[in-house]
């Protein structure tokens, strides 16, 4: 750190340089780097306990150790108070004023010790902690300053950086004793990504030597080679004490201001801005840099840029990952064991975004490598050369797939390539429908289509005229653009000015009069643009009429080619409980399952999908008594109500439906042969008794409660 005051040169430790004769500064004052608010410049809370010690009445006790800078570690020579009094020369062991910020203590509150200890004191187990951090070398420039009298040009600055660090290794060495000798076992963690601070490798070595070792593969990891070129500004600005240095020195600047004569003169303050000049400008050309290139609003980015063009050219699974990367999604992606430096086993975790956007990445596939011993060699995953795939190891196979939806696995397959499938509902929240071997693979997607949107407002007293705006399209396809007046209700004229500005460049004057409303002759209330070309366009409207008894809602409508989502898939099997349906036939109470039943008939819409056989099941009220039916399903199949739980599916699959009270629990279960369980609850929200479909009581749960002591 260096300190400066504002006439005079730089110079540190609480001295400045008594070059000028009549220099009526050099006052005796009395510096401390420890501020009037002690606590201030404290990293986290400002009280800290450096060793905890819990016992437990005869049962030993336990200590454990922390990183916090205790009063016995703290060197007191750097916060004495000094006095300064004109010295001679500059001393180091004044401490400079006014004091930076303490530096940020990476170890503060990292496990250092725990020991467990018998009731006479003898070792049961202990724990040795290290951790190793390294600095970034990008720092962030701070100055202090303080005046010494109101209006009085004299100050004294002193200038600091602000230091960030990551982990890069921690270790454990436990032991377990028996008597006087111990079994040691140490566990090393390191984080070796430059992408992201997630453990790496982790390292176990037991008293023999015996080396087990998992290495971690993140989606942060996977990265394009030929997209990874962009520049990390990592100049000599970046750290800034490093560079205020170096320019103060190597730069010239101390010859400069010794060359002066003092403070008072001319080219003192002519160097002193220079000096300044050259450094804020550097750093300036660091942080534009960065902006450029990483973190700026006003552009996208260089490096996004890169990103986005090798997100489009890869392929899904290295698509995927890229998407996980742009969501900050940094989940495990493979995972080798090894020991004593042979492979062992390895997994890998496949994504997918089958929706095509931020919401759709799940799980796909997981794939392992199994070995009858261990291997010596070992093919990693990584970008491909092509830059556009990733490879793998050849000798992963399928363990097991699955399908999401809307944030619910709907489907898994195993090793036997028996799909297990599910439905859900309660708001998507719980599964309903359980079944095995039929397929759910119906899922959303974002696709090009037409998308109809509107700006909407308010029109007639007081509102002659739409309030301005400016109407962002992203046409993704070459297509039509259509602008409309919809109908109006009001007996009233509405006229429409609009300018579309983009690709291809467009003006255009619409009419509408509703009932009894002047005519529009032979002005259409809707214009149509075909084969508009993709790109960006900027819809400007102006809606105007001169209705004036009262105010209506209005608005002008538009669509284009854009990206909409819907839902695609085969879905063998179809559920209907009820339970989330309403209309008048809806009756609550007395239902089969749930809560809910249709009092009525019903006419189940599921249509079959293949050649497979399909067997419906369905219960039907009568008498006061729910009755089981099943025969082979044909479409547009009709029920006579009253009807509850239509179960439709493959006559080779078996299914299990479910009813739920929400925040309580489920309240029924139906298996393939119909058989339905009954869950019935306290009014704690407990589980009181499991009952058959006839009543009869299969398991029950009773709750006691200890007394206090």
């Amino acid at each position: 750190m260096k300190m400066f005051n504002a006439l005079g040169n730089p110079n540190g430790n609480g001295c400045w340089d008594n070059n000028d004769a009549n220099d009526i500064l050099g006052r005796p004052f009395i510096f401390s780097d420890n501020p009037i608010r002690p606590m201030e410049t404290t990293q986290g809370y400002h009280i800290g306990y450096g060793e905890v010690k819990v016992t437990q009445a005869n049962n030993g006790f336990s200590i454990y150790r922390f990183s916090v800078t205790p009063p016995w570690q703290v060197d007191h020579s750097i916060i004495a108070i000094t006095h300064i009094d004109r010295p001679s020369s500059c001393d180091l062991s004044i401490p400079n004023y006014p004091a930076a910020p303490l530096p940020y203590d990476f170890h503060r509150g990292e496990p250092t010790y725990e020991g467990h200890f018998k009731q006479d004191g003898s070792i049961v187990s202990e724990k040795l902690f290290q951790t190793f951090y390294e600095e970034n070398p990008v720092t962030t420039p701070g100055r202090c300053t303080y005046s010494f009298v109101t209006d009085n040009p004299f100050m004294v600055e002193t200038y600091y950086e602000l230091k960030t660090a990551h982990k890069i290794q921690s270790s454990v060495i436990e032991k377990d004793y028996q008597g006087t000798t111990f079994i040691q076992k140490q566990i090393q963690t390191f984080y070796e990504s430059n992408y992201h601070h997630e453990p790496t490798r982790i390292v176990t070595t037991d008293s023999k030597g015996l080396s087990m070792e998992k290495k971690i593969k993140y989606a942060f990891d996977f990265r394009v080679p030929i997209f990874e070129n962009t520049s990390n500004c990592y100049t000599g600005a970046a750290s800034f004490l490093g560079y205020f240095n170096s320019l103060f020195y190597s730069g010239g600047y101390s010859t400069s201001f010794s060359t002066c004569g003092g403070y008072t003169n001319d080219c003192f303050g002519t160097t002193l801005q220079s000096f300044y000049t050259a450094l804020f400008n550097a750093r300036k050309s660091y942080i534009d840099c960065r902006k450029t290139n990483f973190t700026g609003t006003d552009a996208l980015p260089a490096f996004q840029v890169n990103h986005n063009t090798a997100k489009e050219n890869a392929n899904s699974d290295l698509k995927t990952l890229l998407w996980m990367q742009d969501i900050y999604m940094n989940a495990p992606i493979e995972t080798s064991e090894w020991k004593n430096n042979q492979l062992v086993s390895a997994t890998y975790m496949q994504y997918n975004n089958n929706r095509g956007d931020a919401f759709g990445v799940y799980p796909e596939k997981i794939m392992k490598i199994d070995l009858a011993s261990p291997s010596a060699t070992f093919t990693p995953s990584s970008v491909g050369s092509n830059n556009i795939s990733i490879t793998k190891d050849s000798r992963y196979i399928d363990l097991a797939t699955y399908d999401f939806n809307k944030g619910n696995v709907i489907s898994t397959t195993g090793r036997d390539e028996i799909p297990v499938s599910y439905d859900w509902a309660y708001n998507q929240s719980l599964p309903v429908v359980k079944i095995s071997n039929a397929v759910n693979n119906v899922k959303e997607k974002i696709q090009p289509g037409e998308v109809t949107e509107s700006f909407n407002f308010q029109l007639g007293s007081e509102h002659h005229t739409s309030p301005g705006t400016n109407i962002t399209i992203n046409q993704t396809q070459i297509g039509p653009i259509t602008i409309s007046l919809p109908f109006l209700s009001v007996s009233a004229q509405v006229t429409a000015n609009f300018t579309l500005t983009g690709p291809s460049n467009k003006t255009g004057y619409l009419c509408n009069s509703g009932p009894q409303g002047t005519s529009c002759g032979s002005t259409s209330s809707s214009v149509t643009y075909d084969n508009m070309p993709i790109g960006q366009y900027t819809l400007t409207p102006t809606v105007l009429s001169s209705f004036d008894s009262y105010t209506f809602n209005y608005s002008l409508s538009y669509s284009y080619q854009g990206l909409v989502l819907s839902s695609s898939g085969l879905k063998e099997f179809f559920y209907e409980g009820f339970e989330e349906s309403t209309g008048g036939n809806i009756t609550t109470g007395n239902s089969h399952t749930g809560s809910n039943y249709l009092n009525g008939g019903y006419t189940v819409p599921f249509i079959i999908p293949n050649s497979r056989s399909y067997v419906i099941q369905w219960w039907n009220l009568s008498g006061g008594i729910w009755k089981f039916n099943e025969q082979p399903y044909t479409n547009n199949f009709s029920i006579t109500g009253p009807v509850d739980d239509v179960r439709v599916f493959p006559k080779d699959a078996m299914m299990n439906s479910y009813t739920y009270k929400p925040a309580i629990g489920i309240t029924s279960e139906t298996g393939p042969n119909g058989k339905t369980n009954i869950y019935e609850y306290d009014t704690l929200g407990r589980l009181l008794d499991i009952k058959d479909q006839d009543g009869n009581i299969i398991k029950t749960f009773e709750y006691h409660f200890k007394s206090a002591q």
